[in-house]
């Protein structure tokens, strides 16, 4: 059991490394020109997000046999609960801007003070 616990740290301290480094990736100096500028860092960020959720995923399953009520299974469920979030977020994110994005124009400025409702505009 004491591997396991071990196993467990380990994976936890590469799973914070991946986060670090994905955060770090967000403050690289952007690259390309036009609309691809700025693509490294989110290809960054997602290329160190893929391992921290597979370690996420690694840590969770681990911690599986240790007993209910153990501090380490708990704090073993950390990873794959910022995952989530983070996934979640992100869906929320692309969600609320495809809304923004097909939301009905508003409506025009009322007809000028001066002019009946009824009257032609120029």
């Amino acid at each position: 059991m004491a591997g396991n616990r071990t196993a467990i740290w380990v994976m936890m301290a590469l799973w914070a490394g991946a986060m670090m480094m994905s955060g770090l990736a967000l403050t690289a100096e952007p690259t390309g020109d036009g609309f691809t500028r700025g693509l490294n860092r989110v290809t960054g960020f997602v290329g160190w997000q893929a391992p921290g959720m597979i370690l996420a995923l690694a840590v969770w399953l681990s911690s599986r046999p240790l007993e209910r009520g153990d501090r380490l299974r708990w704090l073993a469920r950390l990873p794959g609960w910022w995952t989530a979030l983070l996934i979640v977020g992100v869906a929320v994110l692309i969600a609320v801007s495809a809304w923004i994005a097909n939301r009905p124009p508003p409506i025009s400025d009322a007809p000028p003070t001066g002019a009946p409702v009824t009257a032609q505009g120029d």
